[in-house]
């Protein structure tokens, strides 16, 4: 059985034009009602610029046909840039393997 992460980012979907924020978080009275609203504009737009799900479908679909798939799959530039600032490895195989000599000791 072989584990793996897929990070696909965002992807262009309805999800964005639905989703409902409730008044509270931008509120006159609340003190980050503009951080907020440019955080969610700025999701909004990476959501409406985001990978198409077939693009996604596909990486998924050539994951499962590899023998030895990587711990880890970022679908975007965004999200692999993100993981390349925390992880030494953006794989994750690196991890997983120090996990596995960790376990077997």
């Amino acid at each position: 059985i072989a584990v793996t992460m897929v990070e696909p980012g965002p992807a262009q979907s309805g999800f964005a034009q639905h989703a409902q924020i409730g008044d509270r978080f931008v509120a006159q009275d609340n003190p980050y009602a503009n951080y907020i609203e440019a955080n969610l504009a700025r999701w909004q737009q990476r959501v409406q610029e985001g990978e198409a799900p077939e693009v996604i479908a596909a990486l998924i679909a050539r994951i499962v046909l590899e023998a030895k798939p990587d711990f880890r799959y970022c679908s975007s530039e965004l999200v692999h840039a993100k993981a390349q600032q925390v992880f030494v490895d953006p794989s994750g195989n690196t991890q997983l393997a120090s996990l596995i000599k960790d376990y077997q000791r």
